[in-house]
C-alpha cells in the first residue's frame, strides 16, 4: 500500500493533483501521468521521504528526462534511506509495481510532449502536495 500523487497532464497545476491510498497490486501509470509513490512502509521520516524524492528526481534529470515510448514507463526508485546508491532508474521501460518500502517518481510516454523536457516542477509540486495533505496530517 503507499500513497499515490497524480499528475494527468503536463499543464496541470497541484491543486488538481489527486492524491489517493492505493493498494499493491493496483499501481499503473497511464500514458498521461506522472506519479509520485509514497510507500507506507518507506523506513525513514519527512526529511527521509523529501530527500529520496530529490535524488530520484535528479537521476531522472541526470539520465536526460527520457520520453518513453507507448505503455513504457520513465521511472526511478529509492529503496530505502541512505544516499545516492538506493535509487535505481529505468528509463523507457515496462511498467512495474512499486514495494511498499519504496518512493518512486515514474512518468507515461504522453506526460510531457517534448522529449527531454523537464518533469521538475511537477516531481517538486506533487511532494508538495503530498506533504500538505497526508503528512500535515500525520
Amino acid at each position: 500500500m503507499g500513497i499515490v500523487v497524480t499528475v494527468t497532464l503536463d499543464d496541470d497545476l497541484k491543486p488538481n493533483y489527486d492524491v489517493a491510498t492505493v493498494v499493491a497490486g493496483l499501481f499503473v501509470t497511464g500514458t498521461t501521468e506522472l506519479k509520485l509513490w509514497m510507500g507506507t512502509s518507506y523506513n525513514g521520516g519527512k526529511s527521509n521521504e523529501v530527500n529520496a524524492v530529490k535524488r530520484c528526481l535528479g537521476v531522472i534529470r541526470e539520465g536526460g528526462n527520457v520520453l518513453p515510448t507507448t505503455t513504457n514507463v520513465t521511472r526511478a526508485k529509492a529503496i530505502g534511506p541512505g544516499g545516492r546508491q538506493n535509487i535505481t532508474a529505468a528509463n523507457n521501460a515496462a511498467q512495474e509495481e512499486p514495494a511498499e518500502t519504496e518512493i518512486v517518481v515514474v512518468y507515461g510516454s504522453a506526460f510531457q510532449p517534448i522529449g527531454g523536457a523537464t518533469v521538475t516542477p511537477h516531481v517538486l509540486r506533487a511532494l508538495e502536495k503530498y506533504l500538505e495533505t497526508t503528512q500535515k496530517a500525520a
